[in-house]
């Protein structure tokens, strides 16, 4: 009786430990494919998502790329692998409001409704201009580019950047001086603005000279 009961007590100790030992070997691979699967989300959700938001403002197209103006920020497709990319503030976008969109394949000009963000792909370098910098206004609706310049259209009237010297020029109230000849004011340069690491018509062609 009593060796029985020792044997027995033995066996039931030595599956006691059994089940310790194997417990955390359970616990991984019942949970861990689960946990990484979770964190592959995560860390591709902003690199495979579609649209930021299905309120379009804005679209524009380079040679590599589709960009698209959101009232969430700003979202881009890539016509080389097919996949989307989505920036808001966090990346660098000074507003995550953005009406207008416009690239030349170099560089990608934001317009919102706090100042305009300037994106160098190649860089991955955001720069912000805010009429501190030389802006009419902030609140920007719409940007076009030319071999030497940047025209951005506000709720106040019209800024030229000039992209060789970073200064900027503001379109005047008087009008311009002779008929095809826009008068702008010199504003300040803007070569030390802030930087980060990431239903209007604009009628640009009434004021650029012929």
């Amino acid at each position: 009786m009593d060796l029985t009961c020792l044997r027995r007590n033995i066996y039931r100790v030595q599956r006691e430990v059994c089940l310790v030992m194997l417990l955390p070997i359970f616990l991984m691979v019942v949970f861990c494919p689960e946990i990484e699967a979770d964190g592959d989300s995560a860390v591709s959700q902003r690199e495979f998502e579609v649209l930021i938001s299905n309120s379009v403002r804005s679209i524009t197209a380079d040679a590599n790329d589709v960009w698209i103006a959101t009232d969430s920020g700003v979202s881009r497709f890539s016509q080389r692998d097919g996949r989307w990319t989505s920036y808001t503030k966090d990346d660098g976008l000074v507003s995550d409001n953005v009406y207008v969109v416009a690239s030349d394949g170099g560089e990608v000009w934001f317009g919102t409704d706090n100042g305009v963000s300037r994106y160098k792909s190649a860089q991955n370098e955001w720069t912000t201009y805010r009429e501190k910098d030389g802006l009419v206004s902030n609140t920007v609706h719409c940007i076009t580019q030319d071999a030497n310049y940047v025209w951005i259209g506000t709720d106040s009237g019209l800024a030229r950047f000039d992209t060789n010297i970073s200064s900027w020029a503001a379109r005047t109230h008087d009008g311009p001086s002779t008929p095809g000849e826009p008068r702008f004011e010199r504003r300040r340069s803007s070569r030390h603005p802030k930087r980060s690491r990431g239903s209007r018509l604009c009628a640009f062609r009434s004021l650029l000279p012929s």
